[in-house]
């Protein structure tokens, strides 16, 4: 027997599953991070990170959840992209990425998430 959990919202933006979309909006979940469950443990362990000044890097294989996450920590904190978020995906070119990297290395810049996806570290 297997088990996976998915985050609802996810699986609505797959053409097999449209029907739930209109529910997922009824029932206003969007960005409900109590929704799913690996969502709520990335959110928690974030908070509690947070609460001691470390830094949380996040890897990702897929990049929907990798946009979930970055709209959750954008609801939730407050938080923007380039300033308490650090994306890298393998759609940014290269000068983009050393770029991102050179920010951090060079401390301009500290970010509190590092959203990484997890096919870019085989071409960094």
């Amino acid at each position: 027997m297997s088990l996976i959990s998915v985050y609802p919202l996810l699986v609505a933006n797959r053409k097999e599953f449209s029907k739930l979309e209109s529910q997922l909006k009824e029932r206003r979940c969007r960005l409900d991070a109590d929704i799913g469950v690996k969502l709520k443990f990335v959110i928690e362990l974030i908070r509690i990170c947070g609460g001691w000044k470390e830094r949380v890097i996040i890897f990702i294989q897929l990049l929907d959840p990798l946009n979930l996450i970055m709209k959750q920590l954008n609801s939730l904190f407050s938080w923007t992209l380039g300033r308490e978020i650090l994306y890298m995906d393998g759609k940014l070119d290269v000068n983009q990425r050393q770029i991102s990297i050179n920010y951090v290395m060079t401390l301009r810049v500290i970010p509190k998430c590092f959203l990484h996806r997890q096919k870019l570290s085989q071409k960094v």
